[in-house]
């Protein structure tokens, strides 16, 4: 990734705008003992955007075909028109330039227009929690146009007490997904801040979490 200024010529002057870019190409996943071989893809640097999007805390972003030509496919998020983010494939003359053989994944934030959406909310603080806290993994198979927000928005109705964070670690579709079918790789990071939770108070919790996802989306576990 790389963080820095980008300067924009607009009607016979230079304009300053702050940029995050952010490259990926190669293997996701290296083949071991415990895991296949996974290709980066498309869907993961959605989800690295939409991460990125969802924890700036950014609502109502609309989605729409990128026009950055530099890209074959992708996606522009904007808010209430103003641009925030391009990410996708690629072009491969594009590639050519650089002496790049291998398919790239890309994005690049308008960090100039992020700060200015950002909803300014006073920032609150908490005590450090005094008893551990668990993290839980969940990985479902759930239609392809559910969005990690209603997901998130959903889970966090099991017990928003207990759970504190929810991050989307995966996005997959591909080799061994149905058509019209996505996997989503969900952490969980579980605490209580009165006493220590036991073994089976965080498997009712992931149960219950799992259960709601199951009624509301038709999820399924992988």
């Amino acid at each position: 990734f790389e963080f820095g200024k980008d300067y924009i010529k607009k009607e016979n002057k230079y304009i300053e705008e702050e940029r995050l870019s952010l490259f990926i190409t190669g293997d996701k996943i290296s083949k071991n003992w415990n895991n296949n071989l996974e290709k980066s893809d498309f869907y993961f640097i959605k989800g690295i955007v939409f991460s990125i999007i969802d924890g700036l805390n950014l609502k109502n972003v609309n989605s729409r075909p990128t026009k950055d030509k530099n890209l074959k496919e992708g996606e522009s998020l904007t808010l209430n028109d103003i641009p925030l983010v391009n990410y996708g494939i690629v072009t491969n003359n594009s590639l050519a330039l650089f002496g790049i053989e291998q398919e790239v994944y890309y994005a690049e934030f308008n960090w100039n227009n992020i700060v200015k959406s950002i909803d300014k909310k006073p920032v609150l603080s908490k005590e450090i929690p005094k008893y551990p806290e668990v993290s839980r993994d969940l990985s479902i198979l759930i239609d392809e146009n559910i969005t990690f927000k209603s997901i998130y928005n959903e889970a966090y109705k099991a017990n928003k007490n207990l759970i504190q964070n929810i991050s989307l670690f995966d996005v997959y579709v591909g080799k061994n997904i149905p058509k019209s079918k996505k996997s989503y790789g969900l952490n969980f990071n579980i605490s209580d801040n009165s006493k220590t939770l036991s073994d089976s108070e965080i498997d009712n919790l992931m149960k219950k979490i799992t259960d709601n996802l199951i009624k509301k989306f038709g999820a399924e576990l992988r």
